[in-house]
């Protein structure tokens, strides 16, 4: 999920006043959700997601996964329904949602003033049930794009090769073994038997932040959510690693005369709580978050080597993964490598230092500021923290939780990176 990897120091000051306490509601209608009332900009945002993802798929069955959701938005908002798409614009709203491996994502946000029309103009994308031959071409046509596109990038290149080496064959889905002929096996029979699927309540968990009450928030989740089905639960785990006995050392051949491109990742996945997340994501931060992290001033300033890289906290179904990745300069790749070896391995051994601890804690506190000034941010943030196993306290307490923080009692986290890292390489 990359906690910290917009954050920059030109981030704008924010306000000091603080946001109300988000709370726990039941619907009218029967749906659980997380109001955040907060007046830091004019628009109401819904954040969402939908447990199970692609990885709830099998393997043997058409990739409705990747058809699905450009299939649903040209039913709902092209061809004959553009009217309604540009009727969202007038209204200065908007809708996504976008299918990972363990769930499906999605936010709806508008202006106050107009945020009960947009609300019914996107209960349209819940309606699987309409989805035809038209929008089923153009599903398999985007997906099809998506898959060129992804192919011709290296680090998504990279992230597959790390996962096949990685993850344990199952009868789950996986779009990184996806061709183009099997798009075309897709019926809209079975995008509707998808939707119908995975969009289900019994999936659903649902956050409403911004200058909203209660009972005005209720309608809206009724209303937005009122043609999904009840559905049922599923069971979200992340992938299964294979035994490791040592480093994996993967080379691919991206042609050209650019820079490399690298990913070194976790060979194993630990458990979650919020103050793991939190200690995860300030570690990204040490490692790569500014122009005084260690891996900046390793790679850049001390080896002169081109630098590109991020370090990366995933949180998938209530564990942990982090990774390195990015661009470094072709010569000395592997003394590149070894560098950032040695740099996670010695944070994860003797902690960061009060300097680096604190330089992260106040680099997370503004982040947790900033994203209270654009309310889509806040959802969006509010649903990944839901998921990675939060309760309502937890989300209240966030500034607390990282005032009050042991980092160097964290440093177990770093270990499965430090110790037997999966090392792709693209050259």
């Amino acid at each position: 999920m990359g906690l910290l990897q917009k954050l920059f120091p030109s981030l704008r000051q924010p306000r000091q006043d603080m946001a109300a306490p988000a709370e726990l509601r039941l619907s009218p209608g029967g749906i659980g959700y997380v109001l955040q009332p907060d007046d830091a900009d004019n628009r109401v945002a819904i954040g969402m997601a939908f447990r199970g993802g692609f990885m709830d798929d099998r393997a043997d069955a058409p990739p409705a996964a990747l058809v699905a959701m450009p299939a649903l938005f040209h039913q709902s908002f092209g061809g004959e329904a553009a009217a309604r798409q540009d009727r969202l614009a007038d209204l200065g709203a908007s809708v996504a949602l976008l299918p990972q491996a363990l769930e499906t994502q999605g936010i709806v946000t508008a202006p106050r003033r107009s945020i009960d029309e947009a609300v019914r103009l996107c209960t349209c994308v819940f309606r699987p049930e309409r989805i035809g031959e038209d929008a089923m071409r153009t599903g398999i046509e985007a997906a099809r794009s998506n898959l060129r596109q992804a192919r011709a990038d290296p680090q998504a290149r990279n992230v597959a090769a790390m996962l096949e080496a990685a993850v344990e064959p199952g009868p789950e889905f996986d779009p990184n073994a996806v061709t183009e002929a099997d798009l075309a096996r897709v019926t809209p029979q079975e995008l509707t038997a998808w939707c119908d699927r995975h969009l289900a309540r019994a999936r659903l968990r649902a956050c409403v932040v911004g200058p909203i009450d209660g009972p005005e928030a209720d309608e809206a989740v009724d209303t937005l959510f009122a043609p999904v089905p009840e559905g049922r639960n599923a069971d979200v785990r992340p992938p299964d690693l294979r035994p490791r006995t040592g480093p994996e050392r993967i080379t691919l051949e991206a042609g050209g005369a650019g820079p490399a491109t690298l990913l070194l990742a976790a060979s194993a996945h630990r458990a979650s709580s919020p103050d793991d997340y939190l200690a995860a994501h300030m570690f990204a931060f040490i490692l790569a978050g500014d122009e005084g992290a260690r891996l900046f001033r390793a790679i850049r300033d001390r080896s002169e080597a081109s630098y590109g890289l991020r370090c990366a906290a995933d949180v998938d179904a209530h564990s942990i993964s982090m990774s390195v990745a990015g661009t470094v300069a072709r010569a000395g790749v592997e003394d590149t490598i070894e560098r950032i070896r040695a740099i996670v391995a010695e944070l994860a051994e003797t902690g960061p230092t009060e300097a680096e601890t604190a330089r992260a804690k106040a680099a997370l506190r503004q982040y947790h500021r900033e994203i209270r000034l654009r309310h889509d941010a806040a959802a969006t943030e509010m649903i990944a923290l839901l998921g990675a196993g939060w309760d309502v306290d937890a989300v209240n307490g966030v500034a607390d939780r990282i005032e009050a923080l042991d980092l160097r009692g964290a440093t177990p986290l770093l270990q499965p990176l430090a110790a037997r890292p999966i090392i792709v390489a693209s050259l």
